[in-house]
């Protein structure tokens, strides 16, 4: 039997360049994109333009396996 191996998962996190500040924010587990954008728009209303794009961090489980890796033959 194969058990996954998980490492602490890290809080999704939102960053943002906006005219007047850069900003990192924590989001809940089941924040929607819909949810996201509306809170952007207020943080727009108050830090001026967004800049530049909006990146979204979300953890993803570490996966250890217990099995040896493949090695593909090359012909």
């Amino acid at each position: 039997m194969t058990f996954m191996q998980t490492k602490p998962q890290q809080p999704s996190r939102v960053a943002a360049v906006f005219r007047d500040a850069a900003i990192s924010i924590k989001i809940a587990h089941q924040t929607t994109f819909a949810q996201l954008a509306e809170q952007l728009t207020r943080l727009a209303e108050i830090h001026g333009e967004l800049m530049c794009p909006v990146q979204v961090r979300l953890p993803v489980p570490a996966y250890v396996s217990r099995n040896p890796a493949r090695r593909h033959a090359v012909e």
